[in-house]
């Protein structure tokens, strides 16, 4: 069984590892693929980091160290150029 405290962790994870995926510029199905989270939560992740993970200060750089090792501050979006085809 698992436990209340188990759970906040795993949301806590599943939060960051979905940011630090969209940060990376992940498109969202590909998100939704390696985190199998259902549209709608993967989608209040995300607003709930653009409208409160922008600030100085915020919980949000403690919640990425503690819960994606080797990440010593907030992830931060970077477009990427699109990917060029060859003929």
């Amino acid at each position: 069984m698992e436990t209340a405290e188990h759970n906040v962790k795993k949301a806590y994870r599943l939060f960051a590892d979905t940011i630090v995926l969209y940060a990376r510029g992940y498109n969202s199905d590909q998100i939704l693929d390696i985190t199998g989270l259902p549209p709608r939560v993967a989608g209040e992740f995300l607003i709930l980091y653009e409208t409160f993970g922008r600030g100085k200060g915020s919980r949000l750089d403690e919640l990425f160290s503690s819960y994606t090792p080797g990440i010593t501050q907030r992830p931060v979006r970077v477009e990427r150029a699109p990917e060029r085809h060859m003929a």
